[in-house]
Order: structure tokens, then C-alpha cells, then sequence
């Protein structure tokens, strides 16, 4: 629901944030009745969200009518850090009304509450508290949860081991608290303070900026060698203890066993006589197995040695080029999981000094390898860099929040990610974030005309507004938005998709930087 949210929410924010560019606050006050033509006493329900990377949403118990109910007046935003609201607000409030189905939502940006109605953009005339939005039933007592490791085999994600913490999705470092390894039936007893609100959906998702972990401690589980034995008297193979006080054991896990490289397979498909290792939660005397392993978990895994970033399965060919053999690196640094149509940072060099010093630091880079559960980050930030060549072939790396995921599906983190000094030879740009990665290109009777990978286009903010010319002979369409080109085929305007007002006036034009719109045509059409 979120999400969706905020995908409506970026595109009428365009139209609201322009129609409010360029004004001077007004000195007139509005009620809430005014802005949003509804009573505060029709308020049935509101929900609220903490930040853009909080995906949930919990019911809001505070004062909302002494928060809401004040004096409002026209927002001064300037229209190009209107996108802020969207992208950074500090809280969200949904309001649900007894008399309709539709509700409304509020932002809370800068100790400001913002809301849209009729193209306007209002914002509170005073500032909020923002503690007055932190539920009432948060405190600073310390409380105390007990929760155990457990595995979710190939559900939440097909053929993938999941490391779960009572159902949930691990929302903190482990390494933040000292725990290098996680083991199956291990207890942990988190002391927080705040809330332990998780989400009703499998896997559940903590409320993470809710909960203020203060230490963790981890009751380790057992370690017990089981054998796998024919059934007497049948073809069928079972799980005995070595120990026999074991002999009562209660399986858990649905007798997966789980390998070093995090591949698991039922304990029936190793041979007779195979030694395997079961965890027990040590509470209680627990003999629940939870966690099956065809190695020891406890024991210290020695990594192999040089770790070298050429060395790593699909940077291979980071030994087989030179600087010399690179005529131009490009990297492009962007958001993780925002909604297409945001922009991405671009930069690009030419200068054999600078492609010597970054290739040279990429060559001679180390990391070291870490688990899935380490590297598997959602959101965040993704670095793209191109090593484009002489003979015309490019390869690339992709690093997602410093880590490496090589073609093998092993993770490294990486000592650093080397990136352009503010004193390189380089040029800036921006790009687009796509998930379908191309655009259509049509003429002005409306015929298709080529299709175009959108990183392709690069651009900078035109500031020639005077040199725009009328007319609009090319448009691309995008899965979130229509890019209209001026005649000189450089220089375009994005309009967002389901936008319906028209604000010509307020258009912000970018010029392709490289080859300009005919170009490409030409090329990707030869190339079809």
C-alpha cells in the first residue's frame, strides 16, 4: 500500500510543487476543514510511517486532532526541493473518515506538516513536536525479548536459504553486536527499548526504527553429531543421535541440512553413515533439532586466501586488460529500490591519467567474503562502474552497498569503492532509474520510430531556456514518464505518466550531453 502510495505521490507532486513555485507564502490562515473539506471529529482511523525506507505502517494512538487541527498556510517551497517531501519526509499520517472510503495523507518534513488539495500545497503555520508522534506506549524503560534463529528453506525466496529470527527478517547487524555466526536454535535476548511491532505478512518485517536495541546476548544452541542409519528392516534412512540421551529428539526443520555454501538438501539424500550435526536450543534442555548441517557451524571456517577483486568469479577479466587498453570509465551511482523516473548521478572520464589511477585501484582492491544474510541488503545504494575499451567492448561491476556478489552467487564486501576525486578530469550528468531499461521513440504523426536503451540518455540541467525552441517533432515514451524533444533534438522536458494539468510554463528542460536524439535513432535502427 505504501509503496503505491508513494508512486501517486511523486507524480501529482510534480503538478503541486509547480503550481507553487515561484510564490510568496501567503499571510492567510486555513483551518483543517479548509484544506481538506473534512471535520477532524470524522477521523475514524490514522495510520503513520516512519521515513521512505520504513515499509510499515502501524495504527497512530496519539492527540492527532491537537497535531492536525491548526493553522495552515500556502507552502513557499521552491518547486525544486518540493521532491524532498516525498523522499525524505520524517513521518506519514493516513487519515480514514467515517463518511467516506477515501483517505487522505499528511507529511511531516523540517518540523512541517504539508498536505495537497486542489493543486495547492499547504503547509502548518507553526512547527510540530516530533515527539508528539512517537506512539504513546514508547518509553524509555528497558524491556526484554527472547527470539530464536531459525531457517526458512526456499519459501520467502525460491532455492534460497533465509536466516530468520522467529519468523522475521533480520532487521539490525548482527556484527554491530558482536555475533559473527548464527547458528539455528540460537537465543537471542534483545534488551530495547521503544517498540517490537512486526509486521502480519511471511516473512515479518521488525519495525526497526521503533525498536532501539540496547545489547544483544546469545544463548548458543547445542551442537550434537547425529548419523544417518538404515531403518532396520526397511529401505528407508533416518536420523539416530551418537548420543543416546537424544534419542527423544523432535525434528523442526523438515530435515534440511544445510551446506557451507548455504545450498540445503534433505538429510535422506546423504549416503548411509554420513556424520551430521544437529542444533539444539540450549533453554530448558531443549531437545528440539533445529537447524541440520553437514559440517560443523561452530567450528572456525578458514577463508581461502587472496581475495583480490580480479581474482573473484566474473572479474576475471580485470587480468586480461591495461589501463592502456580503456578509453573511457563511466560511474553511475543511484538509489536502491526507489521508483523509476528518480534520477542517478553519472560521471565519465577520458583523461589516461585518471583511467590509470582508478583501474589501477580496482586491480589491487581487496575484500573479504562475507554470508548472504551480510550481503543481501535491501535499499540502500548501487554503484555501476563501466570500463568501456578501445575495441569498442565494455565490461562492468556492480556493487551494491559495498559488497560484490560474484557469478558464482558468493558475496565479498569490498575494502572500498573507488570513485572520481573532485579535482579528476570529469564530466557530470544525470540518468535515469528504469526497471524495463528502454524507451519507444515516436514521431509527431504518432508512429513508432526506434527503441532506445534509456542509459542512453545522459544529460545536464539546460539553462539556454531562451533557445528552446516550439514544437515537439520527437517523444519517448517511458514506463514512467514522456520525454518531449525540441526540434534541435537535444533538449527535452519530462512529463510524468497520468499527469493531466498543463505546465508549460514551469517545465525543466535537461540537453542530451553526446549524441543528440537523431543519432541515436540512426544508430539503434542500423543496429535492428
Amino acid at each position: 500500500m505504501l509503496k503505491k502510495l508513494r508512486n501517486l505521490f511523486l507524480l501529482i507532486l510534480v503538478v503541486f510543487g509547480l503550481a507553487s513555485c515561484g510564490q510568496t507564502q501567503s499571510t492567510n490562515k486555513y483551518s483543517f476543514k479548509d484544506i481538506t473539506n473534512q471535520e477532524i471529529n470524522d477521523v475514524s482511523r490514522v495510520l503513520i510511517n516512519e521515513g521512505p525506507m520504513t515499509s510499515a505502517q502501524i495504527l497512530f494512538e496519539g492527540d492527532y486532532e491537537k497535531i492536525l487541527d491548526v493553522d495552515y498556510v500556502l507552502s513557499d517551497m521552491p518547486y525544486n526541493e518540493i521532491r524532498k517531501i516525498y523522499e525524505e519526509y520524517r513521518f506519514w499520517l493516513h487519515l480514514e473518515f467515517d463518511n467516506t472510503n477515501e483517505g487522505i495523507n499528511f507529511y511531516v518534513l523540517n518540523y512541517k506538516l504539508y498536505y495537497f488539495n486542489n493543486e495547492t500545497l499547504y503547509e502548518s503555520l507553526n512547527k510540530v513536536n516530533n515527539n508528539d508522534f512517537i506512539p504513546k506506549n514508547s518509553s524509555d524503560e528497558t524491556k526484554t525479548s527472547n527470539v530464536f534463529v531459525m531457517y526458512d528453506y526456499g519459501m520467502h525466496i525460491s532455492g534460497e536459504l533465509t536466516t530468520l529470527l522467529d519468523g522475521n527478517l533480520i532487521w539490525f547487524n548482527p556484527k554491530d553486536y558482536g555475533i559473527d555466526t548464527l547458528v539455528a536454535g540460537d537465543e537471542l535476548v534483545i534488551k530495547y527499548t521503544g517498540e517490537f511491532i512486526c509486521e502480519e505478512s511471511y516473512p515479518g518485517n521488525v519495525a526497526a526504527n521503533l525498536m532501539h536495541i540496547q545489547s544483544i546476548e546469545v544463548i548458543e544452541a547445542d551442537i550434537v553429531e547425529f548419523t544417518v542409519s538404515a531403518v532396520p528392516g526397511g529401505n528407508e534412512l533416518n536420523l539416530v543421535p551418537v548420543d543416546s540421551k537424544y534419542n527423544n529428539y523432535v525434528l523442526s526443520n523438515q530435515g534440511y541440512v544445510v551446506s557451507q555454501d548455504e545450498t540445503f538438501k534433505k538429510y535422506d539424500q546423504y549416503p548411509e553413515n554420513t556424520i551430521l550435526y544437529a542444533s539444539l536450543p540450549k533453554t530448558t534442555g531443549s531437545i528440539r533439532v533445529d537447524g541440520l548441517y553437514d559440517y560443523n557451524p561452530r567450528e572456525e571456517i578458514i577463508p581461502p586466501q587472496n581475495h583480490f577483486l580480479r581474482n573473484l568469479s566474473g572479474c576475471e577479466w580485470m587480468n586480461e586488460i591495461t589501463a592502456e587498453d580503456i578509453t573511457k570509465i563511466k560511474i553511475v551511482s543511484e538509489a536502491v529500490g526507489v521508483a523509476p523516473g528518480n534520477l542517478n548521478n553519472i560521471s565519465s572520464s577520458t583523461d589516461e591519467a585518471v583511467i590509470a589511477r582508478i583501474f589501477e585501484e580496482y586491480y589491487w582492491l581487496d575484500t573479504a567474503p562475507i554470508s548472504k544474510m551480510e550481503g543481501q541488503i535491501d535499499g540502500g545504494s548501487g554503484v555501476t562502474v563501466k570500463f568501456i575499451l578501445k575495441n569498442g567492448t565494455a565490461n562492468e561491476l556492480y556493487i551494491n552497498n559495498g559488497n560484490y556478489l560474484d557469478t558464482n552467487g558468493d558475496y565479498f564486501e569490498l575494502l572500498f569503492t573507488p570513485k572520481f576525486k573532485d579535482t579528476d578530469n570529469a564530466t557530470k550528468a544525470y540518468g535515469f532509474i528504469t526497471y524495463l531499461g528502454t524507451g519507444t521513440v515516436y514521431d509527431k504523426d504518432n508512429n513508432p520510430v526506434s527503441e532506445i536503451p534509456m542509459d542512453e540518455f545522459e544529460f545536464v540541467v539546460f539553462s539556454g531556456l531562451d533557445a528552446v525552441t516550439t514544437g515537439y517533432y520527437y517523444r519517448v515514451e517511458t514506463e514512467f514518464g514522456t520525454l518531449w524533444f525540441d526540434s534541435s533534438n537535444d533538449v527535452f522536458y519530462l512529463r510524468f505518466n497520468e499527469v493531466e494539468v498543463d505546465y508549460r510554463e514551469y517545465r525543466e528542460y535537461y540537453q542530451l550531453i553526446g549524441k543528440n536524439l537523431d543519432e541515436l535513432i540512426a544508430e539503434y535502427n542500423e543496429n535492428n
